[in-house]
């Protein structure tokens, strides 16, 4: 598997390597063994939010998947390259990344992701801010509206922990949430 950009907020991964370095000098990892837990803040969130946005602020949203319960998958086309971004809102592991690898989608898409179909499809990607220092990632699509007006909607990505959610908005109102929360 190939990643590209995975920093997650509680990512945990069997990686503790014991390290050797062989006579050219390369470090080889090697009996992954324990477990790294990696916490993302809203400073080392913000590297990734800018490399995003410089790779993807432009680009068309050709195809939505839904991975699992809290996972999306959105193929981005820019400039001749398809990227495929994952967004994770799972509470134990919530992230958000550029991955090279496919994934097995369900035959039947849930609800969420045929409501995104709906309201993202062929939209182009405003652009990818972050508010403030906090863990919150803003992606503003462009969709034509009625009309052939171009409106922007939101995806909003919480990388919270057990917390985390992805929200659509349109006009400062709440359209779905991948994680609907009671009042």
């Amino acid at each position: 598997q190939t990643c590209f950009l995975y920093p997650c907020y509680s990512w945990q991964q069997t990686i503790r390597p014991s390290l050797t370095v062989p006579d050219d000098g390369d470090i080889l990892m090697t009996n992954l063994t324990e477990a790294i837990n990696m916490n993302l803040d809203g400073l080392a969130l913000f590297p990734l939010v800018t490399e995003l946005n410089r790779q993807l602020a432009g680009g068309r949203i050709e195809k939505i998947f839904q991975i699992d319960k809290y996972t999306l998958w959105l193929w981005i086309r820019q400039a001749g390259q398809t990227y495929r971004l994952v967004i994770a809102a799972n509470p134990s592991a919530p992230c958000l990344f550029i991955s090279d690898t496919g994934f097995n989608t369900p035959e039947t898409p849930p609800a969420f992701v045929m409501l995104l179909r709906k309201h993202l499809m062929d939209g182009r990607i405003a652009q990818i801010t972050q508010e403030g220092l906090d863990r919150i990632v803003n992606i503003a699509v462009d969709v034509r509206g009625e009309r052939g007006v171009i409106v922007t909607k939101y995806l909003h990505v919480e990388l919270m922990g057990k917390h985390s959610n992805i929200i659509l908005t349109a006009n400062g109102t709440i359209i779905d949430a991948i994680r609907r929360i009671s009042s």
